[in-house]
């Protein structure tokens, strides 16, 4: 993925992958998988793995 630089827009909230071309923006990927969660977990499905936090492994001095 490459940085895009958009006028009008601080940061680095755009990226542009070169192999599907398509052109990523954080606030809609973060919407996105808000609803994914959402709707996992309104079909009683639960939260998917993928967007639960990794758990704290304790290391033992």
């Amino acid at each position: 993925m490459q940085i895009v630089d958009t006028p009008g827009f601080k940061g680095t909230g755009v990226l542009h992958c070169k192999q599907c071309l398509k052109l990523w923006q954080r606030d809609i990927n973060a919407a996105i998988n808000m609803m994914t969660i959402s709707q996992a977990v309104w079909s009683g499905a639960g939260r998917p793995d993928v967007f639960k936090p990794a758990k704290n492994k304790k290391v033992s001095p």
